[in-house]
């Protein structure tokens, strides 16, 4: 999928112009840029940045190593650098290997009478 076909598609969907989407669309590609940015400047370990229902972006700094030009085989020190990984929540992995979501496990209902107090405790138990 292209960007335009991206835009085409959100716009279908929204009920909006692709002028409109692709304004939305480069603000939200700032503020992700810009939160990422921020949160390196009080942080120069590791960021988690969160997309709901998608999954999670972290940037990590990796240490400075040494390495091998594999063309002249001479030892050579690879910078500190950033390494940004994306790890998807499992919903999101589920339905893009086209699994149903798993359902919630349903409680069964509260019993009142008093000799199901077992039941009871049970299920609040379950729901802590």
């Amino acid at each position: 999928m292209t960007i335009d076909e991206l835009y085409s598609d959100i716009a279908k969907r929204a009920g909006k112009t692709k002028k409109e989407v692709a304004l939305f669309y480069d603000a939200f590609l700032e503020s992700f840029k810009d939160q990422a940015i921020a949160d390196l400047k009080n942080s120069e370990d590791k960021i988690k940045i969160t997309l709901p229902k998608i999954g999670n972006f972290t940037v990590k700094m990796r240490d400075a190593y040494m390495g091998k030009n594999p063309r002249t085989k001479e030892v050579i020190e690879i910078a500190k650098m950033k390494r940004l990984t994306f790890k998807p929540f499992d919903s999101f992995k589920e339905f893009l290997n086209g699994a149903e979501p798993k359902e919630e496990a349903k409680t069964p209902k509260a019993v009142t009478k008093k000799k199901n107090t077992a039941v009871k405790k049970v299920i609040k138990k379950k729901k802590k």
